[in-house]
């Protein structure tokens, strides 16, 4: 398998996705249908809903998608379709960064149990798991809130698909945040979740420094600005931090294309990656999309994308049980397809 991989490999590998907005996942069709039953005016055409002046005019454009939700059988339906996605893509697994700031319609009791729920009832389809995610605007105390809700939903049997924590939102209005942050990820380590933030995108180095520094995680998404500095990366490797790279996601936003990309370097310094999509619809793409892709600019070989599905495996936030089926059938997949 040392040949570069062709479509059909692609299509028939499966995969994992472990960096994946819910909010930038919603099919357009379903954004236009929502807004029209309910006689809600777009912000823009929806031919250009998605373009935006800077990131703070991005994250606006998806309150104004998450509010046109308004109960729960939406979020349900919502779910199935974004379950559906999964097994078109040919994904085993998939871990979805959810941020209940975004979702003006729901208190944290509805939003987070509705989706495990929904999510637990399409396991058929596709195995989904929810990471909650702290807005990088918000306060230590309201990070804090939503770790202890975390706990307290889990002690009452609440919301079991919700295994992790993360970071997202807009670096470089908000600053460095680890040290506010701090209190609320030691808290969900406490609780066994998985740790992973959004750095090294719209921040640099520094960014990756500071997450790994005061907030322990385990793993980073994107991270892909710890190219700047050569100690960084050698510690990513070192420490098996895995990032979750989204290669053309960072070409639209931070380098001129795959060529300028640090991702073949990343690669070769030993720092774990993975592939994925960030916000698929927004960004028209797919995950089967995003590695043909990186097989065209980059040459990758069978081996190499069975690889960093391997990667993805060892950097799920799932039990170890989970992970040794995942392996499994990533094993029996690689029989089959030699």
């Amino acid at each position: 398998m040392s040949a570069v991989a062709t479509d059909a490999f692609i299509e028939a590998l499966p995969k994992l996705e472990l960096h994946i907005h819910l909010e930038g996942s919603i099919p357009l069709s379903r954004i236009q249908a929502e807004a029209e039953e309910h006689g809600i005016a777009p912000p823009r055409p929806y031919d250009t809903l998605f373009v935006t002046e800077d990131l703070t005019e991005f994250l606006e454009t998806l309150d104004w998608i998450c509010n046109l939700f308004q109960s729960p059988e939406q979020l349900e339906r919502l779910a199935h379709d974004f379950a559906v996605y999964c097994r078109d893509q040919g994904m085993l697994y998939c871990e979805v960064i959810v941020n209940p700031t975004h979702w003006g319609n729901f208190d944290l009791d509805t939003l987070l149990p509705t989706l495990s729920d929904a999510f637990e009832a399409a396991s058929d389809i596709c195995d989904i798991r929810i990471l909650p995610s702290i807005l990088r605007t918000q306060s230590g105390e309201e990070a804090l809130t939503l770790v202890n809700w975390i706990g307290e939903a889990h002690a009452r049997g609440l919301a079991p698909r919700v295994i992790g924590l993360s970071v997202d939102g807009n670096e470089q209005v908000s600053g460095p945040t680890g040290e506010r942050f701090a209190p609320a990820y030691q808290r969900a380590a406490e609780l066994g979740l998985g740790l992973t933030s959004h750095a090294g995108e719209s921040s640099g180095a520094e960014g990756v420094q500071d997450a790994l520094d005061w907030l322990k995680v385990d793993r980073l998404d994107h991270g892909v600005r710890a190219i700047e500095n050569p100690a960084l990366v050698l510690r990513l490797a070192a420490e098996g931090v895995t990032l979750n790279v989204c290669v053309s996601s960072n070409c639209v936003r931070l380098y001129s294309g795959p060529d300028t990309h640090p991702f073949p370097a990343l690669l070769e310094a030993g720092v774990p990656v993975t592939v994925n999509t960030d916000d698929p619809v927004v960004l028209n793409t797919t995950l089967i999309d995003e590695l043909k892709w990186l097989v065209e600019h980059y040459q990758l070989t069978p081996r190499q994308l069975l690889a960093l599905q391997r990667t993805a495996v060892n950097a799920t936030f799932c039990g170890e049980q989970d992970k040794a089926a995942l392996h499994e059938a990533l094993d029996q997949a690689e029989a089959a397809l030699a």
